[in-house]
């Protein structure tokens, strides 16, 4: 099982790399091909992802399904992403500006311990799962709050919206 990566471990013409069910801990610059567009780190020990530690403009897929994240850095995601997975985590909040705007358009938070929020969050996304979280959002008078959601997977969410 690999609990660490080195720099300069993949060719650089590498676009698919699967690395879940390892022992990774942590994730930082420089680790990655630029060439990389989907990344699979599922269901490993990662606990902590630095700004900058995914390549920035070709990495569209990112899985990074039952690791240990408990809090995410402003600008640790690259803005090419379209798809993101942080389901079975330890994510407890959500900040403005914590997640790319520009592509992204499906994100899976299930089953993590979020309790808020932004509602300036769904402005792009089309897809969003946040089953087995209890949170609410942050109450808006905008009725074009959700413009590009078209598919909401939730399970113990309250949604607060005044119309």
């Amino acid at each position: 099982m690999i609990s660490s990566i080195q720099p300069e471990s993949f060719p650089t013409s590498l676009t698919y790399l699967n690395l879940c069910c390892n022992d990774i801990l942590s994730i930082q610059p420089g680790l990655f091909p630029t060439s990389l567009t989907e990344l699979n780190l599922c269901d490993n020990d990662i606990s902590s992802i630095q700004p900058g530690s995914f390549p920035t403009t070709s990495l569209t897929w990112l899985d990074l399904s039952g690791n240990d994240i408990s809090s995410i850095q402003l600008e640790s995601f690259p803005t090419s992403l379209t798809k993101l997975n942080l389901c079975f985590n330890l994510i407890s909040s959500i900040r403005c500006g914590m997640f790319p705007t520009t592509y992204l358009t499906e994100v899976d938070l299930s089953f993590n311990e979020i309790e808020s929020i932004p509602i300036t969050f769904f402005q792009r996304i089309s897809s969003l799962c946040i089953l087995e979280n209890t949170f609410s959002c942050e109450p808006t008078t905008d009725p074009k709050a959700f413009p590009s959601l078209k598919e909401l997977g939730a399970r113990n969410f309250v949604l607060n919206l005044e119309f």
